[in-house]
C-alpha cells in the first residue's frame, strides 16, 4: 500500500501520509468498523492515487459501497492482497521518504497558506462579486497584462516575513491553482443557481435547505482554516481556494 503511494506522482510525505490516514478514517466509517481491514486499505489508496493522476488498474477496480450523500461516480478500490498493520506502514512511508518534508516545499505550503488567509480576510470570498473581481486580478497577471494584486501580496508579506523575492516566486506558482479554484467556485454558483430556477417551490426551498446543512457543517467541521465557502466538485467538497476537499461519504456529513 504505502510503497505504492510513495512511488505515486508529486510524493510529498507528510502531507500524503495525512491524506491517506484521513482516508482511511472515512472508509472505516462508512463500513463503520474500529478495525482497519484491508479493503479500506485498499479503498483509501485508490482514492489518494486518483487524486494524484494515478488510475486505479482497471482490471482490480470494484465499486466502493454507496453512500447517501455521493452523486457522482463512485471511487474505485483494488481487492486486497495481503495484511499490513497500519502503524508500520505508516512508518515505513516516512523511511522511505524521509522523516521530513522538502523544506522548500514547506515554504511554499506556508505562502500558499498565507495567501488563502489574505483572500479571505480582504473579503474576496464574501459574495459572488468578489469572487469575479478576484478571479479578473488573477487572470490578468496570469495572462501577464497586469502585475499580482498589491493588497494581496502586502498581506502574505506581512503575514509569513520572507524576502520579497521569495514571496513574488511562491505567488507566481500559487496563482494558477487559485484562479482555477475561484473559476470553479463562479461556474459551480452559476449552474446551481440555474438547476434552483428550474426546481418547482417546495422543492427548491427544500435543496436550498439541504445545501445550506452541509455548508454549515463544512464550516463548522471541515478541513480549511482559512475559511473559504465550498463548492460542489465531483463526488464531493472543495473549499474556495482550492487546497481542501471532503468526500460526500465523509462522516462530518453525516447526520448526527
Amino acid at each position: 500500500w504505502m510503497r505504492r503511494l510513495v512511488a505515486a506522482p508529486r510524493w510529498a510525505n507528510g502531507r500524503d501520509v495525512e491524506t491517506y490516514v484521513r482516508r482511511v478514517a472515512v472508509e472505516c466509517a462508512t463500513r463503520e468498523t474500529a478495525v482497519v481491514p484491508d479493503a479500506a486499505l485498499d479503498a483509501a489508496l485508490a482514492t489518494v492515487l486518483q487524486m494524484k493522476g494515478q488510475p486505479a488498474e482497471a482490471e482490480e477496480a470494484v465499486a466502493s459501497p454507496a453512500s447517501p450523500f455521493m452523486t457522482a461516480g463512485p471511487a474505485v478500490q483494488r481487492e486486497p492482497r495481503f495484511d499490513i498493520d497500519i502503524a508500520k506502514a505508516l512508518l515505513e512511508a516516512k523511511m522511505d521518504g524521509g522523516d521530513e518534508d522538502d523544506p522548500a516545499a514547506g515554504a511554499d505550503d506556508d505562502l500558499a497558506e498565507a495567501l488563502q488567509e489574505a483572500i479571505v480576510g480582504l473579503g474576496y470570498d464574501e459574495d459572488d462579486a468578489a469572487r469575479d473581481k478576484l478571479e479578473r486580478l488573477l487572470a490578468g497577471f496570469a495572462d501577464g497584462s497586469a502585475p499580482f494584486p498589491d493588497d494581496l501580496r502586502s498581506r502574505v508579506l506581512r503575514r509569513t516575513g520572507a524576502s520579497a523575492g521569495a514571496v513574488d516566486e511562491a505567488l507566481r506558482r500559487q496563482a494558477g491553482p487559485v484562479l482555477t479554484a475561484v473559476r470553479s467556485a463562479i461556474a459551480y454558483r452559476e449552474k446551481r443557481a440555474a438547476q434552483l430556477d428550474e426546481l418547482e417551490e417546495g422543492d427548491k426551498e427544500e435543496a436550498i435547505d439541504e445545501e445550506e446543512r452541509i455548508m454549515e457543517r463544512l464550516r463548522q467541521r471541515g478541513p480549511c482554516p482559512e475559511g473559504f465557502s465550498w463548492f460542489r466538485q465531483g463526488n464531493g467538497w472543495r473549499c474556495g481556494g482550492g487546497r481542501h476537499f471532503v468526500y460526500d461519504d465523509d462522516p462530518i456529513l453525516r447526520e448526527d
